[in-house]
């Protein structure tokens, strides 16, 4: 049986996928390739390719940011996100489309006895929103290009399931002459944990005779691949429901459903089996049992990664990897990875080891081995490639603010660049979504008296402080100065080419009045006097995790008051979000 007669064979079946192409809350708009409003290269864009709006975003979230006001501006916006409510709101039901990863977790787990050979998922990059989280509904959608991936997927995965040596060993009854009770055995079996639920009879019917009419044409294990083909591409394996029980008005989510959600939201692939018989038992209820589930599944470290992504997404860290820097040749092949790789342990050690938002901050200590302590200058230099505690030094700054893989990912290859480090702070610790940039930004080299100018700064002052750049970067362009005591490669300097820096900056708190502040220590400590960052980053949590919040922000207001005051950890707050409301319900 070739390709395009398997494709008729299946028509009935996979009708449904297409039917559900831009399913979910929104619908994606083009790409979004604002300038970095630097004037870097005079167009905007940096040398480094440091362009932080390249992004498939929602358009209707867009247009509706200029009116909005607090927690009334939409769940894909940070100025929605940090404002916080009396009582925590419920989102509506929905359908998410898995995201990559987790779709290439749910299929090595179910078919461990083929990833060897398996060249994995043909998804290409998810989509992300406008805030720049790959998880939310609105824009996990199916098209045309996924459609196709998807089924590309399905047959070379199915190919290897099929396959006659693979096949006997996974399912003995195929040896020999096999009849429908094996076909069954075989789809109840695979089926529960790739649709996350049990099928019913009528699902289970209607395979059993496609299998059959496929294998009367050809042979069993045939039957067999084009069948496995069709049940990967279905919604029900593509798509993460949460609809709800028919039976409460879609109030309540299945125990299906809720078993989807924490495994999928705390291990990032699909439910083991004794959470599916937990499931079936009934007993995913109530906030404490589903939190005890979360904290278990986030005790096994190879759970942990979908939390990983989240910071990954949350601060764009990762993307300094392989960049070049002018000052050090080894920048891009040796010290950028481990660069991330100290940010990582870090947030580790902050999420997992009874950390905080305030200590994330504010925390006097990374983790250096050997080769970065070389890189720094402090540290021991002997500790090879373990990475160890490690003390800062006075001044050489503190907590997140100060891990070089942030300052040197919103840096360009020769210089600074106050205005990606203002902006970085601004959208991802004060939740103010970043004004659109002019049409034309003109060159630093453009700015009148620029040839005089001896240091970052000055240039910036000259260039971004007149004309119609100056309303918007008076606004972030401060917080960037506050970071210019660490170079483009993120280590500490105590000039610029023999010019001393001005690191003093008056900023503009959201709801509150103008502070002066003299450096990235005063920075990190905003959190200790005002709620704002902690606000911001429950909330940016709280959406990440929970796929978006069906359109609402104030998901969990009691723990993000918790986390506000440091009474729970970075970890206990993310367990939280397991007892809230909206895990386990839905507004309708």
């Amino acid at each position: 049986m070739n390709r395009l007669q398997s494709q008729l064979s299946l028509g009935a079946l996979l009708v449904a996928s297409v039917c559900l192409s831009g399913c979910g809350a929104g619908s994606l708009g083009p790409n979004d390739n604002e300038n970095s409003s630097d004037g870097k290269n005079g167009d905007g864009n940096s040398t480094d390719g440091n362009n932080e709006n390249s992004l498939i975003t929602v358009d209707s979230e867009e247009k509706s940011l200029s009116d909005c006001v607090g927690v009334s501006c939409p769940s894909g916006s940070r100025r929605g996100l940090v404002a916080t409510c009396e009582s925590s709101n419920v989102g509506s039901r929905l359908l998410r489309r898995l995201q990559k990863d987790e779709l290439q977790n749910t299929l090595e787990d179910i078919f461990p006895e083929v990833v060897a050979d398996w060249k994995g998922v043909e998804l290409t990059q998810d989509p992300v929103s406008v805030i720049g989280f790959s998880t939310d509904a609105k824009v996990l959608v199916v098209n045309g290009p996924t459609f196709k991936n998807m089924l590309d997927t399905a047959e070379s995965l199915s190919a290897l399931v099929a396959a006659k040596a693979n096949l006997e060993k996974a399912l003995p009854c195929s040896v020999g002459t096999a009849d429908a009770s094996c076909t069954e055995e075989f789809i109840n079996r695979y089926g529960l944990r790739l649709f996350r639920r049990p099928l019913s009879q009528g699902e289970v019917q209607r395979y059993v005779e496609l299998q059959g009419s496929i294998s009367a044409k050809s042979d069993y294990p045939t039957g067999i691949r084009w069948m496995l083909s069709a049940m990967l591409q279905s919604p029900h394996a593509f798509y993460r429901s949460e609809i709800g029980d028919l039976k409460s008005g879609g109030k309540d989510l299945t125990q299906y459903e809720v078993a989807t959600n924490l495994a999928y939201t705390y291990s990032g692939t699909t439910p083991s089996p004794e959470l599916l018989e937990k499931a079936k038992a009934g007993e995913l209820k109530g906030a404490e049992s589903l939190q005890a589930l979360a904290n278990q599944l986030l005790d096994e470290p190879e759970n942990r990664a979908s939390i990983f992504k989240f910071f990954r997404e949350w601060l764009g860290y990762a993307r300094i990897i392989n960049q070049s820097r002018a000052t050090l040749e080894s920048f891009a092949s040796e010290i950028s990875p481990l660069l991330v790789e100290e940010t990582d342990i870090f947030l580790s050690d902050q999420m997992f080891d009874g950390g905080t938002i305030q200590s994330m901050m504010l925390s006097d200590s990374t983790r250096l081995n050997g080769a970065l302590a070389k890189f720094y200058g402090y540290g021991d230099e002997n500790a090879q490639a373990e990475f160890v505690t490690t003390k800062r030094p006075v001044d050489k700054g503190v907590g997140i603010l100060a891990q070089a893989s942030l300052l040197a990912s919103t840096a360009h290859q020769d210089e600074t660049s106050p205005t990606l480090r203002g902006l970085r702070f601004m959208e991802s610790f004060l939740c103010v979504d970043r004004p659109k940039p002019p049409a034309k930004v003109p060159s630093l080299a453009e700015a009148k008296g620029v040839e005089t100018a001896k240091t970052t700064r000055q240039k910036y002052e000259l260039h971004h402080g007149v004309g119609e750049c100056a309303s918007c970067h008076r606004v972030f362009d401060p917080y960037g100065f506050t970071f210019e005591q660490f170079d483009e490669t993120g280590r500490y300097r105590a000039d610029e080419d023999g010019e001393p820096l001005d690191t003093v900056a008056t900023v503009n708190i959201p709801g509150a009045d103008s502070v002066e502040l003299s450096g990235l220590e005063e920075t990190a400590q905003l959190v200790d006097k005002y709620d704002v960052i902690e606000n911001c980053l429950t909330g940016l949590m709280s959406t990440y995790m929970l796929s978006g919040g069906g359109g609402q922000n104030c998901l969990s207001e009691k723990s993000r008051a918790l986390a506000v005051s440091g009474d729970i950890t970075l970890r206990e707050f993310a367990v939280s979000l397991a007892g809230s409301t909206h895990f386990s319900g839905r507004s309708k």
